[in-house]
């Protein structure tokens, strides 16, 4: 496997593993924020595997899914899209308190970004 796509998984793995350790503190929305990063990162590997060029400066995980080639048909897009839309509404007090308020709303896109990281780093396993 090519460096810089062992560097891309290195770091979305980091990303997950931070993830883990801030939803088992309960500090939710840095949670979805380490879930997201994780996600954005281990599609820019495939976008990598699938380019190879450097992926896209973007955080827009449904045009990062394009990049990747994954079959859209196996994944639940508008729950990718509430993650991708997390990256900003996290960034600003106000859309954090009015999107991410109810900890059953936070958790369901967070246990999405999961299910979903480990699917795509399984897809890219395989490849």
């Amino acid at each position: 496997m090519d460096i810089a796509i062992k560097k891309w998984i290195e770091i979305a793995e980091s990303d997950f593993q931070d993830g883990i350790v801030l939803l088992d503190s309960k500090r939710y929305s840095g949670a979805l924020f380490h879930f997201q990063q994780a996600v954005e990162k281990i599609l820019k590997a495939h976008c990598f595997i699938n380019t190879g060029d450097i992926p896209p400066k973007s955080h827009d995980l449904l045009n990062l899914l394009d990049c990747a080639k994954l079959n859209r048909d196996e994944i639940d897009l508008n729950s990718l899209k509430d993650l991708s839309l997390s990256y900003v509404r996290l960034r600003y007090p106000d859309l954090d308190q009015t999107y991410y308020a109810h900890k059953d709303k936070i958790l369901k896109i967070i246990n999405f970004a999961q299910e979903f990281f480990l699917w795509t780093k399984k897809q890219l396993l395989q490849s």
